[in-house]
């Protein structure tokens, strides 16, 4: 397990503070706990709703400690070496007497086996602190991950239902591949919606898999999902673009092998307004199988005036979590051509590029 691994020897570290960004709150819960178990280490959480308690045994709950800045000072004049997880503290960050505490803990578990963990889907620290405080990311799921929770769920399902459920082979590997980039709990419950759906992992639930990563990943309206695109790999015309496309495909899906012709980076289409650039997008990802996202320039200024370089990189990570895919940037003029918008426009193409 090298997320526990790693996580061991950041607690075993000498920075103070560590900093978990995440939804799967309760993954890293189990594995702070696991290391405290084996490190001898009493392991302390908080949360405002509940105040203090320990994780590792049960000894009830501090509910007088239930106050940021009364639990940032009962952290601090403890003498019980430990682990002290926060959760959801980052509204609390800013309040200068609390930022004040933080500094005070730090200094006084530099160099100890003590570390202050906040946990929270996502944390804006203070820039004093950050000296003082490393990162860790939980890792996601790979491909032999992925291939086990569908045998977990698949067994799980079996005995809760009695039904037997079919598992594709080739449905199950095109899933697999698909659920990149997204949680184990994300990835576990799709799966098992698609099992309890009909018994069975099918080519079927390929599509529906995709739409639903598509709304877990995607939360506004700058990018937007291109449903039902396999029809247009059949559209009439664009004969030497279907016959470049053809050639590529293998390679594109990492089938081919690389010296018998040049990896696909990109297709610009440039045409009058009416003139199939739209349609040519839509048959790029009907004739390779594959989701085809469109990324509206227009939509990225009118909404994120002030964030647009930010934003662009935001919807670039959708776009790459939701590979294999094709990412259709419509319009992209728009976000190139330049004016007098304070070097916006220059700023977005390097962060396209």
């Amino acid at each position: 397990m090298p997320d526990k691994n790693d996580l061991e020897l950041l607690i075993l570290g000498h920075t103070p503070i560590l900093q978990i960004e995440s939804h799967e709150e309760k993954r890293a819960l189990d594995m702070l706990v696991r290391i405290a178990i084996a490190n001898r280490l009493p392991v302390y959480q908080w949360s405002v709703t509940e105040g203090l308690k320990r994780l590792d045994i049960d000894l009830g709950t501090q509910r007088h400690n239930a106050e940021p800045a009364d639990v940032l000072g009962h952290i601090k004049s403890s003498s019980v070496e430990g682990i002290f997880v926060l959760l959801d503290f980052d509204p609390y960050l800013s309040e200068p007497t609390n930022t004040r505490f933080i500094k005070e803990i730090a200094m006084k578990f530099d160099g100890s086996r003590n570390k202050l963990v906040f946990i929270s889907h996502k944390i804006e620290m203070p820039m004093s602190l950050n000296h003082s405080v490393v990162r860790f990311d939980l890792s996601l799921p790979n491909e032999e991950a992925l291939v086990k929770i569908i045998q977990e769920e698949a067994r799980k399902w079996q005995r809760e239902s009695g039904q037997k459920v079919s598992l594709d082979k080739k449905s199950v590997l095109r899933i697999v591949s698909n659920l990149k980039g997204l949680t184990f709990k994300d990835a576990r419950r799709l799966i098992r919606n698609a099992i309890v759906n009909d018994d069975a992992i099918t080519e079927s639930d390929v599509d529906e898999i995709m739409q639903a990563k598509y709304r877990l990943l995607n939360r506004d309206d700058v990018i937007s999902f291109e449903y039902d695109t396999a029809r247009f790999g059949d559209v009439g015309g664009m004969s030497r673009l279907k016959q470049w496309l053809h050639q590529r495909e293998k390679v594109f899906h990492g089938q081919g092998r690389q010296d018998e012709v040049d990896s696909p980076k990109g297709l610009l289409l440039l045409g009058v307004q009416g003139c199939g650039k739209s349609l040519a997008a839509k048959a790029v990802a009907g004739i390779w199988k594959v989701p085809l996202l469109r990324f509206d320039f227009a939509a990225l200024y009118d909404k994120y005036i002030g964030e647009s370089e930010k934003n662009l990189r935001a919807t670039l990570k959708t776009a790459e979590l939701m590979a294999p895919c094709v990412l259709w940037i419509d319009e992209i003029e728009k976000g190139i051509s330049g004016g007098n918008d304070d070097g916006t426009s220059r700023r977005i193409l390097g962060a396209l590029l």
